[in-house]
């Protein structure tokens, strides 16, 4: 359960994903501690054209290891 400072400081760095989309994306936290802006993920997940680009163009960007698997599944999940 979160507070309510908390639920507005998530949701303050969150992005929609477009005007028709129900999509939102929230700031990520990397596992070497490197902080990804929403936006950052929306262009990344905007200039790929499946699942598997959008991976390999976040892990070049960011690391190999800066990723649990479930930062990456989440990441796939904005895509579709």
């Amino acid at each position: 359960m979160k507070t309510f400072e908390q639920f507005i400081a998530v949701t303050e760095s969150a992005i929609n994903a477009g005007p028709e989309s129900e999509v939102v994306i929230d700031d990520m936290i990397t596992s070497n501690g490197t902080e990804i802006s929403s936006e950052e993920i929306l262009g990344i997940i905007m200039s790929c054209d499946n699942e598997k680009q959008v991976e390999e163009k976040i892990r070049e960007k960011y690391g190999e290891l800066a990723f649990a698997t479930e930062d990456i599944s989440t990441i796939k999940k904005y895509w579709n």
